[in-house]
């Protein structure tokens, strides 16, 4: 099972890609799947979806996969994993527009960022792995220095 931290990081790309008009239909289209099934499951769904990139509502939502259980759902995790092959698959033109941000991350071993492909910027900050060791490698990218 991925951190429930990992799977709402997943949900909220996919929310903010979705909700702005560089996402492809693929995107839209796994993006609308994991909402039909979280929108009714969690309270804190909407405002994770009105704000992505906020990090109370990210916490919000994990605190409530865990105690929904959730993320134990099978049918839960793989819109996910539709969400995140969905936008992995986003042509690189559409990469140039927008930018990476992985904030507050912790996990209880390794952490692993490989192979990410970024626009405008790529930001890392707070990325804490208790045990282990964190490992940030094949980043490439980068039209624009400055976030917009």
């Amino acid at each position: 099972m991925e951190p429930i931290s990992a799977l709402v990081a997943i949900i909220a790309a996919g929310a903010s890609s979705a909700l702005n008009e560089v996402a492809g239909a693929a995107v839209k289209d796994a993006y609308a799947g994991v909402k039909a099934i979280l929108a009714n499951r969690l309270k804190s769904f909407a405002g994770l979806e009105s704000a992505p990139k906020d990090e109370a509502k990210k916490q919000e939502v994990v605190d409530e996969m865990k105690r929904t259980a959730a993320n134990d759902d099978p049918e839960v995790l793989e819109r996910i994993k539709q969400l995140e092959a969905a936008l992995r698959s986003t042509p690189a033109d559409v990469l140039q527009k927008s930018g990476v941000s992985i904030t507050d991350l912790n996990a209880a071993y390794d952490i692993l960022i490989k192979d990410v492909k970024y626009g405008r910027y790529f930001e890392v900050h707070g990325v804490t792995a208790r045990q282990g060791k964190i490992e940030i490698s094949g980043i490439s990218g980068g039209t624009d220095p400055g976030k917009p």
